[in-house]
């Protein structure tokens, strides 16, 4: 990972898109861009671009700003937290910093309180229904950020058939990704959820009204909360319900 500040940004004559020349420049997976009070960028590989802004206080000195930053990601990603809640999380210290003169060492306290608080559910997500929106923004306003772990096409057929996934995964993903209450979406091809859920490692881990907390995935490493189910919305309904007509 390279972090560069936007003004380094500038004067390479990289921003926005070609970002990715910096990228494979440096042959490196992930570019993270401070901005100043415009937060933070980061700049994936894939394609993919985040954006985490600060929050808006009266800034005392910025000394040592971008270095709580680096420190920041550091500490999360050695914790196995994944790029984006480090960033989250770096973002929110480097906010606390600028409110202090001089250069301010950072308390277990302030790491505690920046940490985000991350809600994770997961599905196939096969056709988007008004179940699968209601299941989304109600997960979104239990934290600060949702993650979406989506089977992808071959976990899929090994779960519901040959004939699904009705929709690609890039398909799927793509459509989540447009919601506004998701923040990120990862598509895994495990049966389960299991290891993504240690990877990303939720305060939250939601679920639909179809299911008990004791057979969620993962109610042994986060708090577990059903979500009821909107009547009338199934996948598998509206699948059938296409073939009979």
């Amino acid at each position: 990972m390279v972090k560069m500040n936007k003004q380094e940004l500038k004067k390479s004559g990289v921003e926005g898109y070609e970002a990715l020349d910096v990228l494979k420049y440096y042959d490196i997976e992930n570019l993270v861009v401070t901005a100043g009070s415009d937060g933070i960028y980061t700049y994936s590989k894939d394609g993919s671009v985040g954006h985490f802004p600060t929050e808006k206080v009266e800034v005392a000195d910025v000394t040592g700003a971008g270095d709580v930053v680096t420190a920041g990601i550091v500490s999360a990603l050695a914790e196995g937290r994944d790029l984006a809640t480090a960033v989250h999380q770096a973002a929110a210290l480097a906010t606390i910093s600028v409110t202090r003169f001089g250069t301010y060492k950072l308390t277990a306290e302030d790491i505690a309180k920046a940490r985000p608080k991350v809600v994770f559910t997961n599905g196939c997500f096969d056709i988007l229904h008004r179940g699968h929106i209601e299941l989304l923004k109600k997960s979104r306003e239990m934290g600060d950020r949702l993650v979406v772990g989506i089977n992808s096409d071959e976990s899929v057929r090994r779960l519901k058939g040959m004939c699904r996934p009705i929709n690609d995964q890039e398909s799927r993903k793509t459509a989540l990704e447009a919601i506004k209450w998701v923040d990120e979406v990862i598509i895994f091809d495990e049966d389960t959820p299991l290891e993504l859920i240690k990877s990303v490692q939720p305060t939250i881990i939601t679920k639909g009204g179809d299911y008990q907390v004791s057979t969620v995935v993962g109610n042994d490493l986060a708090e577990v909360i059903i979500i009821p189910l909107v009547e009338g919305f199934s996948t598998t309904d509206i699948v059938e319900k296409m073939r009979n007509e």
